[in-house]
């Protein structure tokens, strides 16, 4: 009876739900992001995602699917798109419209097979996953400076790139991909950390009202902070257009860098269903029900403690009997 008391006043707590579940969550493992690009690479071979998409899509494409002739869908875009050779605003725009169109050709062609439909999905699913779970990686590795941190996130998001166009694209996607690239960023791997910071610090200026002129020097440390958590946060947004085109939808909420996002959560007043842990439990339901379940084990085990230190008083021998041939009781 005293048990089944205290379970049905756990499941009548209210008011800890959301601390609860975020001291759990916090002892969650989080990846470990390696700074070194091939350490990055057998990291990245050996996720379970990584693994399951490259699989899903090999057994996909060994099926017969007589439907279509990959290279004819986008033949005529890959030209286009070779004769683009400037960087101006016109040439970006163009870029970005070619790498649009060859991504939602070629799933609409993948898409006219039975056998193949859907396998865009798988590849571009498994990126947005990844890329969310690298960085919360980074965010929670406490051995990392501010500065570190961007300078990986930035890193890493390139490295993730290469490794899902080198294993997980058709070819000529990718040379399409590689090129507007280097059209958009001047680097067909993508803009390198200083190039980020010094984009992220623009952005920072404007944002904030701040005046152009101010170099990076004169602002405080505190302010950098700001900044090398925009350069966090902007690693972990992949490019919705191409999301999009593969059919991909992504939480807005998971698109907010951590410095936007961070500081004015932490202000709002917790209710019996917030968490403070990004955007994994937005359940009330979850949250409330694997509170009252842990706190039922804590019970429990708190039960089988002092029940094995009074057990040994409660079950020892006693000393007194009665003695069944005379009736009298001996002591």
């Amino acid at each position: 009876m005293g048990i089944l008391f205290l379970v049905t006043l756990l499941f009548s707590l209210d008011g800890v739900d959301g601390a609860m579940v975020k001291s759990i969550m916090q002892l969650a493992p989080k990846l470990l992001v390696p700074g070194d690009k091939f350490a990055f690479q057998q990291m990245i071979q050996k996720q379970s995602i990584f693994m399951q998409a490259v699989q899903n899509r090999q057994q996909m494409l060994d099926k017969i699917c007589p439907v279509f002739k990959l290279g004819v869908d986008i033949m005529p875009l890959v030209k286009e798109a070779e004769t683009v050779s400037g960087r101006s605003q016109a040439d970006k725009e163009k870029m970005k419209r070619i790498m649009i169109e060859v991504m939602e050709t070629r799933k609409a062609t993948y898409d006219s097979c039975p056998a193949t439909k859907g396998i865009g999905k798988i590849s571009r699913g498994a990126y947005v996953d990844l890329e969310k779970e690298i960085v919360d990686g980074i965010q929670a590795d406490e051995s990392l400076e501010a500065k570190d941190k961007a300078t990986l996130a930035v890193n890493a998001r390139n490295w993730l790139k290469e490794e899902f166009r080198e294993k997980l694209t058709d070819k000529d996607v990718t040379s399409v991909l590689y090129k507007r690239d280097e059209v958009t960023y001047g680097d067909k791997y993508g803009l390198t950390p200083e190039k980020v910071q010094e984009k992220e610090f623009k952005k920072w200026k404007e944002e904030n009202k701040i005046d152009a002129t101010k170099k990076w020097g004169d602002i405080t440390l505190e302010q950098k902070y700001e900044v090398f958590d925009r350069m966090v946060g902007s690693s972990g947004r992949s490019n919705p257009d191409v999301d999009a085109s593969q059919g991909v939808k992504k939480d807005p909420k998971s698109r907010l860098s951590r410095s936007q996002s961070a500081p004015s959560v932490l202000k709002h007043k917790l209710d019996r269903h917030e968490v403070l842990v990004g955007d994994t439990l937005d359940l009330p339901g979850f949250t409330a029900f694997t509170t009252r379940i842990t706190l039922i084990g804590v019970v429990l085990a708190l039960f089988l403690v002092a029940l094995f230190l009074v057990a040994p008083n409660c079950f020892e021998k006693s000393s007194t009997s009665y003695n069944l041939l005379d009736g009298t009781l001996d002591v």
